[in-house]
């Protein structure tokens, strides 16, 4: 392979470049570094399928165990279990935008349990009947875990979106 065939990818090239190549005539500020890619928040569960579960639960890394527990069932019920999917805390782990966070998990489908959406520039996302896409992925929307635990029929639309998605 010859030097002219070498591709670097912008993460490599903004590293191999940090300081400014040419002078600017008595600049003395350097550019503002932008991250090409966020982190990946910490989730709990393996996140094989690429199933991205957000919730807002003040004061846990993830979730109360009543709500894992609840939210188990509802991932049990669809054929999956913990280690399909990614539960991602947004007390915990803040992101700055929805479309960040996409580019940097990839995710197949997005859970949103109990968030405002327009908070992380999603639109307003407040009827569990309707279904919702960003960036061509699907997104099922619900309330809390907490309020979805104790209100049947926002279960049963929630169940009725999971089971026509994953075909169950």
């Amino acid at each position: 392979m010859s030097l002219d065939q070498i591709k670097l990818n912008a993460s490599l090239t903004a590293t191999l470049y940090e300081d400014l190549l040419v002078d600017a005539g008595g600049r003395s500020e350097q550019p503002k570094q932008v991250p090409l890619l966020a982190p990946a928040p910490p989730m709990l569960g393996n996140y094989a399928r690429k199933i991205l579960i957000l919730v807002q639960e003040p004061g846990h890394a993830f979730l109360h165990d009543e709500d894992l527990s609840f939210l188990t069932g509802v991932i049990t019920a669809c054929k999956m279990s913990l280690a399909d999917v990614g539960i991602v805390n947004l007390t915990a782990s803040p992101i700055d935008s929805f479309d960040v966070l996409m580019h940097g998990v990839k995710p197949s489908a997005c859970w949103v349990f109990g968030i405002d959406g327009p908070s992380i520039g999603l639109p307003n996302m407040d009827d569990p009947n309707h279904s919702y896409r960003q960036q061509n992925i699907p997104i099922f929307w619900a309330p809390s875990l907490s309020q979805l635990a104790t209100n049947p029929t926002s279960k049963r639309t929630l169940w009725g979106q999971l089971k026509k998605h994953y075909g169950i």
